[in-house]
């Protein structure tokens, strides 16, 4: 079962229940309808949301066929960690170092390497719906 969490949690959107209507899963959904990278907003506090009940559902709306992704917390703050991490140390326009901000962003293929991350890492959770079964 699925149901909306009580109004002002932060960070869940969605709950899945078990047949006794205990929480199992939390789940946070990101969309995105269009954009040159392919990614979805996200902020700097998602470095730190990690917890084994909590999920984020990428959902892709670009194709014809909405796509999703179904990745636990730990993989999604681990990306946005190193990947924040590398573009900040990366030299920006002119060699110019890039400014920090609490926009982080999450990509299927980042134009840098991401160590973990190679180009289509996220195609292993593309329609996983069953990974929320698993513990």
């Amino acid at each position: 079962m699925v149901g909306q969490p009580p109004q002002g949690v932060a960070d869940v959107d969605l709950l899945v229940l078990d047949e006794k209507a205990n929480i199992v899963k939390s789940i946070q959904v990101k969309a995105r309808s269009k954009g040159a990278d392919g990614g979805w907003h996200m902020k700097a506090k998602h470095e730190n949301l990690s917890n084994p009940r909590l999920w984020y559902v990428f959902v892709d709306m670009e194709p014809e066929s909405p796509v999703c992704y179904i990745i636990p917390s730990a993989v999604v703050a681990k990306v946005v960690h190193l990947s924040h991490s590398i573009w900040l140390a990366t030299p920006g326009v002119n060699g110019r170092p890039h400014g920090d901000s609490d926009m982080r962003r999450v990509r299927p293929k980042y134009q840098f390497e991401v160590p973990g991350f190679p180009h289509g890492w996220m195609e292993h959770y593309r329609e996983d719906w069953e990974s929320l079964l698993r513990d």
